[in-house]
């Protein structure tokens, strides 16, 4: 038996063809971002569909969308950093592959692959944080995947973190993800780079490399690097905090390039979490990083078909 996981980010879309036992037996990518149009992407998507799946028959199709699905789970209604609107993306793709298609949030899947697999296998409460182009989060309460009202809860992204403060791509200012996400730490870094009169890379391709650079200044104790990480820790620190105050998880998960190679923010974030929370909360939440690299959201997408097709 097989599934296919389909992660659309805002930077990249991954598929994987996923076996029952979880594990991806093939994979893909491309880039989100040369297909703004829906239309185009959706031509895309169905491109890399087509080899990933021959000559095996997978069961159905569950898509990872950053954004916010309708209750049915065959509709996008929004997507704030892609600027997409009610794209009936699981009709379009059922209708061209034959098979079932389901839509979810993916830190949403996110939160239910750590539940399945990874860092919250065997919790009852925990939060995935999902930190790259935007901030996702997906919550865990009692051991089950908290939705909200029609499937639209938990879009801590877009918490008001600073009022007044920066535009989203949502269209509201001071979001979480301005300031937390990793375009947040390279905007912080832009500005430090400014303010000390020191040249910062123009193109989008070198801006991204630079939060490795910086994280590896901080490590060598460089007072720019330091500076910068201080004041992006603390707007990260600022929004778990409260999410910790509000839900009161055993675990925080974080997961995105950011936290990937090695554990550089990760002590940083937890020393300052007493200052935005209850201390008891801080000293009884553990933060670690995902062990599920950037599988969790495909992982999840295959337990949404399990949920939805086998396990009814």
């Amino acid at each position: 038996m097989f599934f296919v996981g389909i992660d659309v980010g805002g930077t990249n879309t991954r598929l994987a063809l996923i076996n029952e036992q979880g594990e991806l037996v093939k994979s893909s990518r491309f880039s989100t971002l040369s297909y703004k149009d829906s239309t185009a992407f959706l031509d895309k998507l169905l491109r890399e569909i087509v080899p990933l799946i021959k000559g095996e028959a997978p069961i159905g199709i569950g898509i990872a969308v950053p954004g916010v699905v309708d209750a049915s789970g065959t509709v996008l209604r929004y997507a704030p950093n892609l600027n997409w609107i009610d794209i009936p993306m699981g009709k379009a793709l059922s209708d061209r592959t034959g098979l079932p298609v389901y839509l979810e949030n993916d830190a949403n899947l996110a939160a239910l692959g750590e539940l399945g697999f990874g860092e919250l296998k065997g919790e009852s409460d925990g939060i995935a944080l999902t930190i790259g182009t935007g901030i996702g989060g997906g919550v865990i309460l009692n051991g089950s995947l908290f939705r909200g009202k029609d499937g639209m809860g938990t879009e801590i992204g877009h918490m008001g973190l600073v009022f007044g403060g920066g535009i989203c791509g949502c269209g509201k200012k001071g979001c979480f993800e301005v300031y937390a996400s990793a375009n947040g730490f390279i905007r912080i870094a832009a500005e430090e780079y400014m303010n000390a009169k020191t040249t910062f890379p123009k193109s989008e391709s070198e801006q991204k490399k630079m939060p490795e650079i910086i994280l590896t200044n901080y490590l060598s104790r460089i007072p720019l690097a330091i500076g910068i990480v201080e004041k992006y820790s603390d707007f990260l620190a600022a929004g778990i905090g409260s999410l910790i105050n509000i839900f009161g998880p055993v675990k925080v998960v974080l997961a995105g390039g950011l936290f990937h190679s090695g554990e550089i923010l990760l002590p940083v974030v937890t020393g300052k979490l007493s200052q935005y929370c209850f201390r008891l909360f801080a000293e009884k939440t553990v933060i670690v990083k995902s062990n599920l690299i950037d599988k969790s959201s495909l992982l999840g997408a295959y337990l949404l078909l399990r949920e939805k097709i086998v396990d009814q």
